[in-house]
């Protein structure tokens, strides 16, 4: 089985050093794993210099955080025919243990395999995790088929035609769209769970946590979650946490 594991970086030079801890991590645990990086070009020369193994994919360069993070959706453009299976990393998370047990699982071509970030169907009238324009007839799918909100920073598919026309519907969802969002976070819940196309079998709080505190064991997939845009808060709590764990001694 032949998997990849893609990024994003752009816009901000802060999260340079957080994405290279999170590849550090990966590439301990999962030697085997091949990686893109999705590049704004401003960064592509340098990006490249620092992953010399990695396949840079450049992009433009993205006028905002928000358009930055929405490159994951443009994965599609390269060819992903060689793989069983992507999972897409946001930067702000280190990998601890072996996916392949995990990615071995992500079978259906049809779904999206995420993690249900909060099991309150409440939730989906969040602006965080929503568009804020659900009607009743959805809220009510959505309690029927106990469909949850997910969190866009860590998830897997089969590279499919089906699930390129997915992600071509998402990037059209974003360019046509005109009101409040968070980031490309709000548009795949909502393409996704109106269509019931999430499993959560495969990332469950036994094997990834977005709540990362000092005990928490380092065997894990660790979300180093919260203040989008803030890369440099993000690089002190992850260096914190591999200081106070000896992290990359124990995976």
């Amino acid at each position: 089985m032949k998997y990849l594991a893609y990024y994003t970086i752009g816009f901000q030079t802060s999260y340079i050093p957080v994405l290279e801890l999170s590849i550090q991590s990966l590439r301990k645990s999962n030697p085997d794993i091949d990686i893109r990086i999705l590049c704004d070009t401003q960064f592509k020369d340098h990006i490249a210099r620092m992953f010399p193994d990695a396949h840079i994919c450049e992009r433009p360069n993205s006028p905002t955080p928000q358009a930055a993070s929405m490159q994951k959706i443009s994965v599609f453009r390269e060819d992903m025919s060689a793989y069983d299976a992507v999972i897409f990393i946001d930067s702000d998370i280190l990998v601890g243990m072996p996916l392949s047990p995990l990615l071995s699982r992500v079978e259906n071509e049809q779904q999206l395999y995420a993690f249900a970030e909060i099991e309150e169907q409440s939730a989906h009238t969040d602006i965080i995790w929503s568009l804020q324009n659900y009607s009743t007839t959805d809220l009510q799918f959505f309690r029927e088929n106990n469909i949850r909100v997910i969190n866009a920073g860590l998830y897997a598919f089969k590279p499919s035609e089906t699930m390129k026309s997915h992600f071509d519907a998402i990037e059209t969802m974003i360019h046509e769209h005109r009101g409040p969002f968070f980031f490309e976070q709000s548009f795949m819940n909502v393409y996704f769970n109106t269509r019931n196309l999430v499993n959560y079998s495969v990332f469950t709080r036994d094997n990834y946590s977005m709540h990362v505190r000092p005990e928490t064991p380092p065997n894990m997939i660790l979300h180093f979650c919260g203040g989008p845009g803030n890369g440099m808060s993000k690089l002190f709590r992850m260096r914190s946490y591999i200081t106070h764990t000896n992290f990359f001694e124990r995976i």
